[in-house]
């Protein structure tokens, strides 16, 4: 089993992989691995992968370290320096209340894996993806 740690080590090559096509589209045919944790990670504390505050934050942060790393793929810059330009300035704790806040008023999509919930939920706060 994994620990904790050793998953948001190695989460930010998985998130990356969500950048390699151009476009976020879903008519693209785009696939979104599960990676690491669902919804209720963030916030079913029975959950058997349940993620305290701190492992929420830490879990952001390679999320979003992860995301803008994706050029490294040959991701989309545009998509990369939008999500930047939207996300500066902001804490961890902030855009860890995005995430949380996303999840608790989206149930029906905590069964998801915590990157499409994350891009859904940076989606909707940076208004810039077309994923719904």
């Amino acid at each position: 089993m994994m620990s904790n740690r050793h998953r948001v080590a190695t989460l930010p090559v998985y998130v990356a992989m969500l950048f390699v096509s151009s476009t976020l589209s879903s008519q693209d045919g785009i696939v979104v691995p599960n990676g690491f944790g669902t919804g209720l990670s963030f916030v079913e504390e029975g959950s058997d992968d349940y993620l305290n505050i701190h492992e929420r934050t830490v879990y952001t942060r390679g999320f979003v370290n992860g995301l803008f790393a994706a050029g490294l793929l040959k991701a989309d810059n545009k998509h990369i320096e939008a999500l930047e330009t939207c996300l500066t300035g902001m804490t961890d704790v902030q855009l860890r209340a995005i995430l949380e806040k996303y999840i608790k008023e989206n149930p029906k999509e905590c069964h998801h894996g915590l990157p499409l919930i994350g891009m859904k939920a940076l989606g909707d706060a940076c208004n810039m993806f077309p994923i719904k």
